[in-house]
């Protein structure tokens, strides 16, 4: 992320800047800015840190240091809790002082939104884990459960456009879509999908349920010898038994035909 700058309005004749606010250590630089009737220079009667923060090294401003009028003075600080904000008050002698808050920083989520997590974990356990809250709201949550449930007012809904629901992958499987960066062949010299893995439907998006297809098929076996023609035929302590009128299992046999189609659907597309 870039240096940031965070400009304060002018209080008390003081006026400050926070440079990097959004790192671990940042600067806030201070500047006397005086009317004509004011003194020349201010002293410092304190400098007081609380809350997810603490001054940093090196230490520049502190009981007993001058502010020079138009001379800007830097102090870093360091947070030690990125969830809490931070106050910051200078005090001067004789005059009033002024209060800094610097706000807590915003957890950045380095999994992008879209993104599906398999878990071993129920979803009230992997909450606490994520530090996500088990009562669920769309407008509130990080993650939703991959169940069809609502997530209408989530950022995954902005910008997933047309879909108010989260997938529903129950009892199901992800494919990867034929093709997920448009212009692939601009960037990176692959090769389309091949006929292997491709997905045989065209036109399939992300989010698209896709049913179970079993093609007509067959299958060849060969089974063993019987233990003695009369075990096959009285059909008692079977055992490494075949029937098909081949005592000796000399031939191999074609199983029935399977069904043309067997639906179930197992696969929900994605990137």
């Amino acid at each position: 992320m870039g240096k940031q700058s965070i400009v304060g309005a002018k209080e008390n004749d003081i006026f400050c800047r926070i440079d990097s606010a959004e790192n671990e250590i940042f600067s806030v630089t201070f500047t006397y800015l005086p009317e004509e009737s004011d003194s020349l220079l201010i002293q410092v009667a304190g400098l007081t840190v609380t809350g997810g923060g603490v001054r940093h090294v090196p230490v520049r401003i502190k009981e007993g240091t001058n502010f020079h009028r138009y001379i800007d003075y830097a102090q870093f600080f360091k947070r030690t809790d990125p969830r809490k904000d931070i106050s910051i008050q200078l005090d001067f002698v004789g005059r009033p002082g002024l209060t800094i808050l610097v706000p807590a920083l915003k957890p950045q989520d380095i999994i992008p939104v879209g993104t599906i997590v398999p878990s071993v974990l129920n979803w009230g356990e992997y909450a606490e884990a994520a530090n996500d809250e088990e009562a669920y709201d769309p407008k509130i949550n990080k993650w939703a459960p991959c169940d069809g449930r609502s997530i209408l007012g989530s950022e995954l809904a902005g910008a997933w456009g047309g879909h108010t629901k989260a997938p529903d992958l129950r009892g199901v499987f992800l494919r990867g879509l034929n093709q997920f960066d448009i212009d692939e062949e601009d960037f990176f010299p692959a090769d389309s999908v091949s006929d292997e893995q491709k997905d045989p439907d065209s036109g399939r998006e992300a989010g698209d349920f896709q049913g179970d297809t079993v093609g007509k098929h067959q299958h060849i076996y060969r089974g063993s010898r019987a233990a003695g023609v009369g075990r096959a035929d009285r059909g008692d302590e079977i055992d490494n038994v075949w029937w098909g009128g081949d005592y000796g299992q000399g031939g191999e046999r074609d199983t029935e035909k399977g069904p043309k189609r067997c639906e179930g659907g197992n696969r929900l597309s994605g990137s």
